[in-house]
């Protein structure tokens, strides 16, 4: 499945649950996450898509300054990222020898916790409806929430 800071399809919940792997394809997004769109004026002669969406930038941006601190690519950044979620395993796309060895470089990359709530705060998708309706409103106890016990544990809403 598509599994990248960019966005997922939203079944790695569903396959961890199974106890299933994931293969996520395209893990730097047609190479948005590989640095050469964090820095659009020094690459641009190697940008092969023309009209990024500005939220995959913003996304791009926080991926090359976490490398930024951390001495790496940004290609070893996302793809340490992936690999730092359960059961995900990306697949490689390179063009060339020296991008496929580059980017095998990300099994001997380890990112503190710092990095990874950066990165998951900056490519976090609020879930829309109904999920943020169900989560704020009283709708699935029947207007009854304040005048139940609720269990340990378990949220008043949702």
């Amino acid at each position: 499945m598509r599994y990248t800071l960019l966005g997922n399809s939203g079944l790695r919940v569903s396959a961890r649950g199974l106890g299933l792997g994931v293969l996520a394809w395209g893990p730097l997004g047609a190479g948005i996450l590989s640095g050469k769109y964090a820095r659009p004026a020094a690459l641009s002669g190697q940008r092969r898509l023309a009209d990024v969406d500005p939220g995959r930038l913003a996304i791009a941006q926080a991926v090359a300054d976490v490398a930024d601190s951390l001495g790496l690519t940004s290609s070893l950044v996302a793809l340490a990222w992936l690999r730092s979620r359960d059961g995900v395993i990306p697949i490689l796309g390179a063009r060339t020898a020296q991008q496929l060895a580059d980017n095998l470089a990300c099994l001997d990359v380890t990112l503190p916790a710092e990095a990874l709530a950066r990165l998951d705060q900056a490519s976090h998708v609020a879930r829309g409806f109904p999920h943020d309706f169900l989560a704020t409103a009283d709708y699935t106890l029947g207007g009854m929430s304040a005048r139940l016990d609720m269990p340990p544990g378990r949220a008043r809403y949702g």
